[in-house]
């Protein structure tokens, strides 16, 4: 058996690991750059980043990782 995810909309949610796009970070944490990709799946999604932002902000680590685990890209830096 096969599980399959749906989002609000109903449509099945692809993976996200394999969903391309990538963001690049300064050593401040603040957004420089975003792939086209990933742009095309922030639009979907009804988001948007912005240069400047604050990593943190875009991926709310404080919902997403918990207060107690801090930042999401240090935490996948760290994973490396």
């Amino acid at each position: 058996m096969v599980e399959v995810t749906y989002n609000e909309a109903g449509q099945p949610v692809r993976d996200r690991r394999r969903s391309g796009g990538a963001v690049l970070v300064d050593s401040r944490g603040r957004i420089v750059w975003s792939s086209t990709e990933l742009d095309a799946g922030l639009e979907r999604a009804g988001l948007q980043w912005t240069r400047g932002m604050r990593c943190c902000d875009a991926l709310d680590c404080s919902v997403n990782a918990g207060e107690a685990h801090g930042c999401l890209t240090e935490q996948a830096l760290a994973a490396k």
